[in-house]
């Protein structure tokens, strides 16, 4: 399962051991859930980011009025 996660605090090093401990930006990034993450999350290093899908009436389906 991929989970959206950043530091808790701005400038936090919070390091991704899966990408050779390269520092997750401020920003966030995508990671596999795992162990590792859940501790980080557990002791406040790390949050997990919602990332909301918007949807607009352009992109949304037309409903059709008959059948086809």
């Amino acid at each position: 399962m991929l989970i959206n996660i950043k530091p808790a605090r701005t400038g936090l090093i919070l390091r991704d051991p899966a990408d050779h401990y390269s520092r997750v930006p401020d920003a966030g990034k995508q990671v596999e859930y795992n162990v590792y993450w859940q501790r980080r999350i557990d002791d406040g290093d790390a949050v997990i980011v919602t990332v909301s899908v918007s949807t607009s009436e352009s992109t949304a389906p037309a409903a059709t009025g008959g059948t086809v």
